[in-house]
C-alpha cells in the first residue's frame, strides 16, 4: 500500500474523531466526506483507503471495537468480515488496526465479592441482630386486658388490638400492631435477612409478608393478646386460631407481574435456506447489480406460497428468488464467489452454498427483504419482493447493453491550417486529409481512469488508433484535440473528461460522462485548435451516430 496516502487517511481519521467524537463513525457518507475535505490535493490518491474506512463504518467495525480490547482474535475476525465485502487481506487488516488506535478505552468494571449479585434497582438491606426489631421499632409494653378473640373474616386488614397502644409506622410499610417486649428471639424465618436469598418479590408483596410476620410473632410473644380483625365494610369479626395462610391479605389486581396471563408466543424467526423444487415468480425485466468483477442476476423472485407442500409457519411468509451469473465491468466472477448477503429486516444471512433458488421465511408485517452486495467501497442491493434496486446501485452495471454501435467505424476529415506545411512542394500546402478510425464504443463505471461523479452516471469511452495525415511523403499520426472532439446528446455537447492514449495496443480513449440509462448520442467532430509553434488547424466538421 503507498505509505504517504496510508498515514495521511489515518491522520485525517484521527481529526475527524478528535473534532466530532467516535459517533461520527455511524454516519458513513459524513465521514467519507470529512476525510475527503481534510486530504485536501491528496483525496484523489487516498480514494481507495478513503472508501475501505467508510465500507468498515458502514459495516460497524467502529462499533465493535468501542470500550473493547483490541485482541488479535478480535482484529483478524473483524478483518475477514471486511474481506467479506471486497476488501484485500491487507487493506482490511489497516482499516481494523486504523480504528483500534482511536477507539475509546475499555471502561474497567467495579469488582465485588465472590457470590453477590449487586443491582442498581435494590439496596440490599443489612441482616438485623436476631435480639433486635428489624428497622429499631419501638414497641410498647402490651396492656393487661385485651379484647376477647373474635372469629376470623373473609378477605381481612389488619387493625390495632383495642385496649392496646396505636400503631408504629414503620418506614416504606404499612402499619403493624405494638407487640410485648422482645424478651424472646423471633424465629430466624421472621427476620429479614436471615432468610434464604431468593428471587426478588414485588414491594408491595413483600410489606404483606412483613406485616403477618409481626402480627403472628406479637400474638404468640404476648401469650395470646388479641387482635381485632376488621372485613372491608367495618364490621369486626374474631379469630385468633386462623392460621397465618388464612389471613394474609388477597391480593387481586392484575398488575401483579406474578398473575399476570400467559406470555404471547414467540414471534416467527427469520431464516433463509436452498430450495431447488420451489419455482419462485418470474422477475420483473432485467433485474441484476454489478461491481468490478462480477455481478449477479435474480431471474424469478417473490411470494411463494409453499416449499413441497409445507405452508410457512403462523405469523410468517415464504419469499422465493433464484439467482444467476451477470458480468461485472472488467470481468466476470460466478455470483457465487461474491459476498453476496440477504438481509430480512434486520437480520442479515450468508447466501447458502449448492443450488440457485432459495426462500426466506419473513416475519408477518416485514416488507424489507433485500439481496445486498458490497464490493470496491459501493452498497448495492435488490428487493427481492418487487425487483426495485436501491438508491446506491451503480446503474450502469444493471444494463444488459453496454457496448455501443457506431453509425461509421471510418471517415476522411480535412484539415485547413492557416499557414502553409512543408510537403514538400513549392510553397507548401494548407489543406490535408485526416484519416479517422474508432473502433467500439463502451459504456463502464470502474473501467478507466475516470470515475463517474455518481452511481446514476457513466463513462462513454469512444477508442480506437490515432489518426493519419499525409503530408507530402511524410505520414503524421496524432490524436484529436479536446476542442476536435464532443458528444452530443440530450440536447448537450459534451467535452471529453480525458483523452487516454495511445495505450500498449497502439489505441486511442476518448472518455466522456454520460447518464448512466444512455440510449443514442452523436460523436461530433470539427474545431480550432492552436498548435504550440502558433500555427492553428481547422477540422472540418463530421459526425458519427452512436446506440445502445
Amino acid at each position: 500500500m503507498a505509505q504517504g496516502a496510508e498515514d495521511a487517511v489515518r491522520g485525517a481519521l484521527a481529526d475527524v474523531v478528535g473534532d466530532h467524537g467516535w459517533d461520527v463513525a455511524s454516519n458513513p457518507p459524513r465521514l467519507r466526506a470529512m476525510l475527503s475535505d481534510l486530504l485536501g490535493d491528496q483525496a484523489d490518491s487516498a480514494r481507495a483507503f478513503v472508501d475501505a474506512i467508510a465500507v468498515s463504518a458502514d459495516e460497524g467495525v467502529p462499533g465493535l471495537l468501542a470500550g473493547e480490547v483490541a485482541t488479535p482474535e478480535l482484529v483478524q475476525g473483524l478483518a475477514a468480515r471486511l474481506e467479506q465485502w471486497g476488501l484485500t487481506p491487507m487493506m482490511a487488516a489497516w482499516v481494523v488496526e486504523s480504528w483500534a488506535m482511536l477507539a475509546p478505552a475499555p471502561v474497567a468494571q467495579p469488582v465485588t465479592e465472590v457470590g453477590t449479585t449487586p443491582s442498581s434497582h435494590e439496596v440490599p438491606v443489612p441482616i438485623a441482630d436476631p435480639t433486635e426489631i428489624p428497622h429499631q421499632v419501638e414497641v410498647a409494653p402490651a396492656e393487661a386486658t385485651a379484647t376477647p378473640a373474635p372469629s376470623a373474616p373473609p378477605g381481612p386488614e389488619l387493625v390495632a388490638a383495642a385496649g392496646t397502644a396505636s400503631p408504629t409506622e414503620l418506614p416504606g410499610h404499612e402499619s403493624v400492631p405494638n407487640v410485648a417486649s422482645m424478651a424472646t428471639v423471633l424465629p430466624p424465618g421472621l427476620i429479614p435477612g436471615d432468610e434464604d436469598v431468593a428471587e426478588p418479590v414485588p414491594a408491595h408483596r413483600r410489606r404483606v409478608g412483613l406485616v403477618a410476620a409481626l402480627a403472628v410473632a406479637g400474638l404468640i410473644l404476648a401469650g395470646g393478646a388479641a387482635a381485632v380483625w376488621a372485613n372491608r365494610d367495618g364490621e369486626p369479626t374474631a379469630g385468633p386460631s386462623t392460621a397465618p395462610s388464612e389471613t394474609t391479605p388477597t391480593d387481586t389486581s392484575t398488575d401483579d407481574p406474578d398473575e399476570s396471563t400467559s406470555p404471547a408466543p414467540d414471534p416467527v424467526k427469520p431464516n433463509l435456506a436452498t430450495a431447488s423444487s420451489v419455482t419462485p415468480p418470474r422477475a420483473p425485466g432485467l433485474t441484476a447489480m454489478a461491481a468490478r468483477t462480477g455481478g449477479v442476476r435474480v431471474t424469478a423472485l417473490g411470494e411463494v406460497e409453499d416449499i413441497e407442500g409445507e405452508r410457512p409457519p403462523a405469523g410468517a411468509y415464504y419469499v422465493g428468488f433464484t439467482l444467476a451469473n451477470f458480468p461485472g465491468d472488467l470481468d466476470s466472477s460466478p455470483w457465487r464467489k461474491l459476498p453476496l448477503r440477504v438481509a430480512i429486516g434486520t437480520k442479515n444471512f450468508v447466501v447458502p452454498s449448492g443450488g440457485s433458488t432459495f426462500v426466506a421465511t419473513v416475519p408477518e408485517g416485514e416488507t424489507a427483504v433485500d439481496l445486498i452486495y458490497r464490493a470496491a467501497g459501493v452498497t448495492q442491493q435488490l428487493s427481492l419482493i418487487t425487483g426495485e434496486p436501491g438508491n446506491d446501485n451503480i446503474v450502469v452495471l444493471a444494463r444488459g447493453d453496454r457496448n455501443g454501435k457506431l453509425e461509421r467505424d471510418e471517415l476522411t476529415v480535412n484539415e485547413t491550417w492557416a499557414q502553409p506545411l512543408d510537403d514538400g512542394t513549392a510553397g507548401g500546402g494548407t489543406t490535408f486529409a485526416r484519416q479517422l478510425k474508432f473502433t467500439a464504443a463502451r459504456l463502464s463505471y470502474f473501467g478507466t481512469d475516470v470515475r463517474p461523479s455518481a452511481t446514476d452516471r457513466a463513462v462513454l469511452g469512444i477508442v480506437g488508433p490515432p489518426y493519419t495525415v499525409q503530408v507530402g511523403t511524410t505520414t503524421r499520426r496524432g490524436a484529436l484535440y479536446e476542442d476536435e472532439v464532443h458528444f452530443r446528446t440530450g440536447g448537450r455537447s459534451l467535452k471529453p473528461e480525458r483523452i487516454i492514449g495511445p495505450d500498449e495496443a497502439g489505441v486511442m480513449h476518448y472518455l466522456f460522462e454520460v447518464p448512466a440509462d444512455l440510449q443514442s448520442g452523436t460523436l461530433d467532430l470539427g474545431g480550432r485548435h492552436v498548435w504550440a509553434n502558433g500555427n492553428a488547424s481547422v477540422l472540418a466538421s463530421s459526425k458519427v451516430k452512436v446506440t445502445f
